[in-house]
């Protein structure tokens, strides 16, 4: 009864485009609002259906396959989606100004998940020459609020929360303004990652009158999550529960394995705060399995967005030789026509001298490309490689976890949780190593953000600590950052576990770099360490083994370290 009622669906809206061919708006707006409660499949035959009949103009259908672009990114068939779009754009002529800033939109999106700054800003231009004459419609909404998440996503990059932030309200104002609820709504789940925390739960529960208007399920689960995890922070856990339901209740319809990955791991991790082990671990089991599918997702857009990238290449490439062809064959037409009236044997040595010369040319010209080809393909392998080696760590931190939930004596879960905060320093290089501006030579990009990370594990411990770091600008190979980083998380978690204090516990780091030594100064507020002086422990042979790879020196005065390494080329 249902397939029936749907395929109705489909024949009456199919008929009511191609009577009202003349402006086809009725429909087109429908299938928009359908695409905001996303009922993607439903979109997408619909217009699979209007575009078979090809009665219409190639504007329409044109505008109409837009639309499947934004349902191709929903589907998160991404390479697809960019493969269109890239096809429709190709023949500007033939696009309505509306179909062409839907395209961009979606393409920001698509580069803005590809961590391609470059790509996705060449599409806010093109969007802001267009709104430069375009009047402001909702989709320039759109375009404020994808601008706030592209500067949000690639903030460790850019450094660009203020701007994010500008954006986002930005949204806000025009999407209150013109009752684009859809804009309003994302504008604020936007801004919620930057203002104080009393102010987030009042953003969130904003937001979510809107999505509730629109119908807007996908939206609707993100803001759930985000409540519940507010809500939990403030230990009401029985909302933050049924706000978890009910996301995981919406998700079910829309299938988001992205989302439901992060929805099971606020659940399990409620339960493990309510010292539920047997719920934790079977909303563990879900989150673990959504996360692996998730990855391997992903991991399939990254090599498809490969694939697509070489395909580009060498269709680019067969257009030069193609062109080198033709101006080869033009040039050639001439010499031989002007030599035909002159002297046949002059005209014999130099075209002989020519092509010779042409040949040689070519040759070098086909060598450097192919010397650029393997250039690139080396970068791109060495940046899946560390991708990699990343989720490979935090599988490995994962079954840590996992493993130490079965233990009872805290002597070794402390040991487990010194080996995971160790294993998470090594990750965490790798993790930064993907985003690094010379990826083949391995360019750190900053040692100040690196250590910030690693300092993260003081939010684990019970003590009340006090973090304080100063670091110049500098930039590190990963041979020289990761003893580094692996020599910090061993002082900090030294302090932690031994140093004892009346009250606060504080730490300090200063770090310079100066020629090709990097002094490094550590001091904290204990006034004496729980432990035996005498015996050695794994935490002191590690850093004494860091120091000796950099080929430093090491001063220790009770609990203030001086210690200067050198750069590892």
């Amino acid at each position: 009864m249902k397939l029936k009622i749907t395929f109705l669906t489909t024949f009456f809206l199919l008929i009511s485009f191609l009577s009202e061919a003349q402006n086809g708006e009725p429909i087109f707006k429908e299938l928009e609002k359908d695409l905001t409660s996303n009922r993607v499949v439903k979109v997408l035959r619909i217009i699979d259906s209007i575009i078979s009949t090809n009665t219409l103009s190639k504007k329409k259908i044109n505008d109409l396959k837009s639309l499947k672009v934004c349902c191709l990114v929903q589907q998160s068939k991404l390479p697809e989606a960019l493969t269109l779009s890239s096809t429709i754009l190709e023949n500007s002529k033939e696009l309505s100004e509306r179909g062409e800033v839907i395209l961009r939109i979606q393409r920001a999106l698509i580069f803005e998940f590809f961590n391609d700054a470059e790509l996705g800003f060449l599409e806010f231009k093109k969007l802001e020459e267009i709104y430069r004459k375009r009047e402001k419609d909702k989709y320039y909404g759109q375009y404020l609020y994808r601008k706030s998440s592209f500067y949000t996503i690639l903030q460790p990059v850019l450094k660009s929360d203020s701007l994010a932030l500008d954006f986002a309200e930005r949204g806000i104002t025009f999407g209150e303004k013109n009752n684009y609820r859809e804009v309003s709504g994302i504008s604020k789940l936007l801004k919620s990652k930057y203002v104080p925390k009393d102010e987030k739960i009042k953003l969130a529960k904003e937001a979510l009158k809107d999505f509730k208007q629109i119908d807007d399920f996908s939206h609707l689960s993100i803001i759930y999550v985000v409540i519940a995890k507010q809500v939990s922070d403030s230990k009401n856990m029985a909302l933050a529960h049924k706000y978890l339901d009910s996301a995981l209740f919406l998700l079910e319809k829309i299938n988001d394995i992205h989302y439901k990955a992060d929805a099971y791991e606020k659940k399990y991790l409620l339960f493990e705060i309510e010292n539920k082990p047997d719920s934790a671990l079977v909303y563990y089991k879900k989150y673990h399995k959504s996360k692996m599918v998730a990855s391997l997702e992903l991991q399939g857009n990254e090599i498809a967005k490969i694939k697509l990238n070489n395909k580009i290449e060498n269709q680019k490439l067969e257009v030069q030789i193609s062109k080198k062809k033709l101006l080869l064959s033009q040039n050639n037409n001439k010499f031989l026509t002007f030599f035909v009236v002159g002297i046949l044997f002059l005209l014999a040595i130099i075209f002989f001298l020519y092509r010779n010369l042409v040949s040689k040319n070519k040759k070098i010209d086909d060598q450097n490309n192919i010397l650029k080809e393997s250039v690139k393909h080396k970068g791109l392998l060495l940046q899946e490689l560390n991708h990699r080696v990343k989720n490979n760590l935090s599988l490995i931190i994962s079954l840590i976890k996992f493993q130490s939930q079965e233990i009872n004596e805290q002597f070794y879960i402390e040991k487990f949780k010194h080996l995971e905060n160790r294993i998470n320093t090594i990750a965490i290089a790798h993790e930064q190593f993907i985003y690094a501006d010379n990826k083949i030579e391995g360019e750190f990009y900053n040692l100040e953000e690196y250590l910030q990370k690693i300092a993260s594990l003081i939010n684990l411990s019970t003590r009340k600590i006090e973090y304080q770091q100063d670091i110049s600008a500098i930039k590190l190979n990963i041979d020289t950052a990761l003893p580094i980083g692996i020599l910090m998380n061993e002082l900090i978690s030294n302090s932690i576990e031994h140093a004892v204090t009346e009250d606060v516990l504080k730490i300090n780091v200063k770090i310079e770099k100066t020629n090709n030594l990097i002094h490094l100064y550590y001091k904290d507020s204990g006034t004496s360490f729980k432990r035996d002086s005498k015996k050695a422990t794994l935490g002191l042979f590690i850093i004494d083994s860091m120091v000796a790879q950099l080929n430093g020196k090491i001063e220790q005065k009770k609990s203030t370290f001086k210690i200067i390494l050198k750069y590892k080329n």
